[in-house]
């Protein structure tokens, strides 16, 4: 089990891969392939429950030496319940997981996140969301969620590569001392670098690696775009 923070691992590399589709073999022969290229990986709730929790823990253990796990449950509910989840993730030996920050402070995330710190697991809270809908409700709501990111001390937030503008002004809410994790790179319209140039920590990218033919070389086309964007944005 790998107790490192995140942080730790952008030496590495600023990709996360996103595993959503529920299919083991073709997962572990995956991350056995691209291991040395990736920094961690994002479970979804469709591959949780499409392959189940036991293979998940294997999964986890076969490579949480090199990788970090977070669960992308994007937990929204009453502390109590949260808590109880955070417990079970904790035992799946996750190390970061993804909750809505919309449900409030008070009774809902200052208690599940103290809970999470206890158990030394890293919470990134979603203060945007990249499909059309979430300008209805959600993203109009972005400056108080970011506000709620640091009045329950969350490890970072999820902002979309697909609107870098929400990932300019978390950042500039949010400093330093926050990461910023990014998906919608690839299929859903932004170019590798795009998220990081403009602030953002780690990039989550799923089926653009997941659904190639040839995933190495796509990693490492990725990590090169990566480092050209971050050179652009010195």
């Amino acid at each position: 089990m790998c107790f490192l923070k995140l942080q730790d691992f952008k030496n590495k590399s600023r990709i996360i891969l996103a595993l959503d589709f529920p299919d083991y073999k073709f997962s572990m022969s995956l991350l056995n392939s691209i291991q040395d290229f990736i920094s961690g990986v994002k479970i979804g709730l469709p591959f949780l429950l499409g392959v189940g929790i036991n293979k998940v823990k294997k999964l986890i253990s076969a490579f949480s030496k090199k990788l970090f796990f977070i669960a992308d449950l994007k937990l929204a509910d009453v502390s109590h319940v949260e808590s109880l989840v955070i417990e079970s993730l904790k035992e799946m030996k996750f190390s970061g997981i993804i909750a809505h920050a919309f449900t409030g402070i008070s009774g809902s995330l200052e208690e599940s996140t103290k809970r999470a710190k206890e158990l030394n697991i890293q919470v990134f809270l979603v203060v945007a969301m990249s499909h059309i809908g979430a300008e209805e409700i959600l993203n109009r709501n972005f400056d108080h969620l970011l506000k709620i990111t640091i009045k329950v001390d969350a490890d970072g937030c999820i902002a979309p590569a697909t609107n870098p503008t929400y990932i300019k002004r978390a950042r500039e809410y949010l400093g330093e001392d926050y990461l910023i994790l990014s998906p919608g790179i690839g299929t859903q319209g932004a170019p590798p670098g795009m998220a990081l140039k403009n602030g953002a920590d780690f990039e989550i990218i799923g089926r653009m690696i997941i659904k190639s033919t040839d995933p190495i070389n796509v990693v490492r086309d990725i990590l090169k775009k990566q480092k050209d964007a971050l050179k652009i944005g010195e």
